[in-house]
């Protein structure tokens, strides 16, 4: 069995009201009700405390027994110390064991350890942010999209990979100030963040499976803004230029290449 297991210090057990507190909400779902846990005499941290073992969300997910096991596990403390995650050292954690049941279209970028995982494309090339858009009628009784709350955050990240990307590229884009370079802090948080949309991740459970490294960290930031897309476009485009001579057209394209539910 695999997944990702969490501690908490100090208490025999866990109810939902205490996930927001804790912070492990974002990892464990919005509307997750606490996941099986069992008290342990002596945690990670040498004192008491519960071991959760969320259940998968898909079909092939596992979900790990609850032990703490300190020989045959890994644990490492979340910032501040609310709580802990811990893998079984014996198996991999799969994509599957932590994929969303409803996930984001996107692009397939293999991370560390060899799996290949779903970044969800934010926006694309040619049609700006693709994240879901509430309807609602405007002023004038007209139907307009207007951009769901709970991704305001993630979409001003994605302008900012935007226009990063593209400078990257040397490519024209319209930014007031295209950042020539991201910190290897500021490129972990909004890969997390990506990766968070479809999985539940956020920056402790991936610094424990140490997915993320700074090779394939710009192919996850790419694969968020479409960038594969706007890649093949371009090569389409190049290799019809070529056998046609200038001006020919390669024809029209898609735009995120992964598929979601």
């Amino acid at each position: 069995m695999a997944g990702l297991l969490y501690y908490v210090p100090g208490q025999p057990g866990v109810l939902a009201s205490d996930l927001d507190r804790l912070g492990l909400r974002a990892a464990l779902g919005p509307a997750a009700p606490p996941p099986p846990f069992g008290e342990v005499r002596r945690g990670p941290d040498g004192a008491r405390g519960c071991v959760l073992a969320p259940k998968p969300e898909v079909p092939g997910g596992r979900s790990p027994e609850i032990r703490y096991a300190p020989d045959a596990q890994l644990w490492r403390p979340a910032p501040g110390g609310a709580y802990w995650v811990g893998r079984e050292l014996a198996e991999p954690v799969l994509p599957e064991d932590l994929m969303r049941a409803q996930s984001i279209g996107g692009h397939w970028v293999r991370l560390e350890g060899g799996q290949d995982w779903l970044v969800p494309v934010a926006r694309t090339f040619d049609a700006g942010s693709v994240l879901p858009h509430a309807l609602v009628l405007g002023p004038e009784g007209q139907v307009v999209r207007e951009p769901l709350e709970r991704y305001a955050a993630i979409s001003a990240k994605a302008e900012r990979v935007w226009a990063w990307a593209a400078a990257q590229h040397r490519l024209p884009v319209q930014a007031a100030e295209p950042p020539e370079s991201l910190s290897d802090a500021e490129g972990l948080t909004v890969a997390a963040a990506a990766l968070g949309l479809n999985y539940r991740l956020a920056l402790p459970e991936i610094s424990l499976l140490r997915l993320v490294t700074d090779e394939n960290a710009v192919k996850v930031l790419e694969a968020f803004v479409d960038f594969p897309s706007l890649l093949a476009r371009a090569m389409e485009y190049d290799a019809a230029s070529k056998k046609n001579g200038p001006g020919a057209s390669a024809g029209s394209g898609s735009g995120a290449g992964g598929t979601g539910s």
